[in-house]
């Protein structure tokens, strides 16, 4: 099977690797997601979920034959303790491998530890790293640096004759998407870059998609805990003004409010002149910030300056080029309560709300009702949208969509006569 028969799925932002863990770009997870998967499978675990002991699943191989042990797992929970997933993994007190099990003690319980591993940045890494156990492995063609990422099926994954081969194009022009499918040039435009002037186009045809993304658009301030953005009564006052629902008509189709409507500002809070608010330009952003301007400038007087950054430097410190805030898009990276309220607790940096996201960790479920009502005086960031996706896909592929929870699957990806042109 040639390059001319594989299914092209778009992106329109680089992966910055393709290892895991993941930097937890959504984008980059759905690469990394066609070349690992996770492996483990929960067997037994303590009363106060303090201790856990997992195998891998039956039939996992790596893309050269060999086969995953426990360790290779463990190798990348090694890796992944100076990664974003730090906080998660100070719960971790001793790891042991005993038989064909992988045993976990922790410090303090965590229930959320078995669907935190279901994730694919803990899939296994082999000895000598790059290969992975996902459907896919890097093919022949494959060239970073040109956007042009050719995976060829894993042949030591079931059903491996089944799928076709799959190439991810990196495409930065969003308004030449539909044009580039109408062409044949791709058979999944990306989700979360779609032009929505567009939309009406495409609404009633049997290739046009759109669901959730569980994205979300939101204001963080800086890192350094200084600036006006520290003041969670400014940041309370800079949410309530807004009327969401009228942004969300200027991109009808791509944004859905996540916030209660306009509430008036508290009288004592300061408010002050200027703004200045860091951003990427991915579409549509730099749009979707100037009308929150718009409406802060009305509304509370704040005139906003917006700062645009490298995609590049993403997760650096954003203090660098004195921002107050930045303008982010942020997902859970895994399915349970805990990832929210851990996200929640990184911005506050309170050891009050520390102690109950703990609490809940170890099954307070009570701990949950605090929280909420923590975050709603405290409101750690400024929640404004979630981002709707919309793409479109050919008839012909079968077994992908985009998902609502950033959990990727191509095991199931197939294409109607090997997908030939």
């Amino acid at each position: 099977m040639g390059i001319r028969d594989a299914v092209v799925i778009e992106l329109d932002s680089a992966p910055s690797s393709l290892e895991v863990p993941t930097s937890g770009d959504y984008l980059e997870r759905a690469v990394v997601s066609a070349l690992f998967r996770p492996a483990l499978r929960l067997v037994s675990a303590s009363r106060e979920s303090d201790y856990f002991e997992f195998v891998v699943e039956r039939g996992q191989h790596f893309s050269d034959g060999s086969a995953v042990h426990p360790r290779d797992v463990l190798r990348t929970l090694v890796a992944s303790a100076r990664s974003s997933w730090a906080r998660q993994l100070a719960y971790l007190e001793k790891t042991q491998i005993v038989g064909d099990r992988l045993c976990l003690s922790l410090r303090r319980p965590a229930r959320f530890y078995p669907a935190m591993l279901r994730t694919v940045d803990f899939a296994p890494t082999h000895p000598d790293g790059g290969l992975g156990n996902g459907p896919y492995r890097i093919g022949a063609e494959f060239d970073a640096e040109a956007g042009y990422y050719q995976l060829t099926p894993n042949t030591h994954v079931n059903c491996s004759d089944e799928r076709p081969e799959l190439v991810f194009r990196l495409q930065t022009n969003v308004h030449g998407a539909p044009d580039r499918f109408l062409r044949g040039e791709s058979d999944i435009t990306c989700n979360t870059a779609f032009p929505l002037d567009r939309l009406d186009e495409w609404r009633g045809s049997g290739a046009f998609h759109q669901a959730p993304t569980g994205i979300y658009m939101q204001v963080e301030p800086n890192t350094s805990g200084e600036g006006p953005l520290a003041d969670p009564a400014l940041r309370r006052a800079l949410l309530g003004c807004l009327d969401l629902a009228a942004i969300a008509a200027s991109f009808p189709g791509g944004l859905r409010p996540a916030a209660v409507p306009a509430q008036p500002p508290e009288p004592d809070v300061h408010i002050p002149s200027q703004l200045r608010i860091s951003y990427h330009d991915f579409y549509p952003n730099r749009l979707v910030l100037e009308k929150l301007g718009v409406q802060w400038q009305q509304r509370l007087g704040i005139r906003t300056e917006f700062v645009e950054r490298d995609y590049s430097d993403w997760d650096a410190d954003w203090d660098h080029d004195n921002a107050d805030g930045s303008f982010v898009l942020r997902y859970l990276p895994f399915d349970h309560p805990y990832a929210y309220f851990d996200q929640c607790a990184t911005l506050l940096a309170e050891e009050g709300f520390d102690r109950l996201v703990q609490n809940f960790a170890a099954g307070a479920e009570e701990a949950m009702v605090a929280m909420n009502h923590q975050v709603q005086i405290a409101l750690p960031m400024i929640r404004v949208f979630e981002v709707i996706g919309n793409w479109l896909a050919s008839p012909r592929v079968a077994g992908f969509s985009w998902p609502t929870d950033a959990v990727f699957d191509f095991s199931m990806l197939r294409c109607a006569d090997r997908c030939g042109r």
